[in-house]
């Protein structure tokens, strides 16, 4: 989980992201540009609150701009630290 606080000065929590996640945010989604909007509003808590889709499509433009920023940059640190780790030499003694 990670935490920032929003422009409007609200604090926004992220969830670790699962595959169902992605899933009811596309269920959400009418087209595929929403599908980033409706995946924010399920990973994200304002002040300890659940955000639904609505609600985030209703908040201040900044706020919003910042917790996309944020989710997109959660994602390329998140695919460097598979990269890295994928990259470190094997030990062979994994069969044992």
């Amino acid at each position: 989980m990670k935490e920032i606080t929003l422009p409007s000065g609200k604090t926004a929590t992220f969830k670790q992201g699962k595959g169902y996640h992605l899933l009811y945010a596309q269920r959400k989604s009418k087209a595929i540009d929403e599908i980033q909007y409706a995946l924010v509003a399920e990973l994200v808590e304002i002040d300890g609150a659940s955000l639904t889709y609505e609600e985030l499509l209703e908040m201040d433009i900044f706020d919003v701009s910042t917790l996309i920023t944020e989710m997109n940059k959660l994602g390329e640190s998140s695919t460097a630290e598979q990269s890295s780790s994928s990259a470190q030499p094997q030990d062979g003694n994994s069969a044992k």
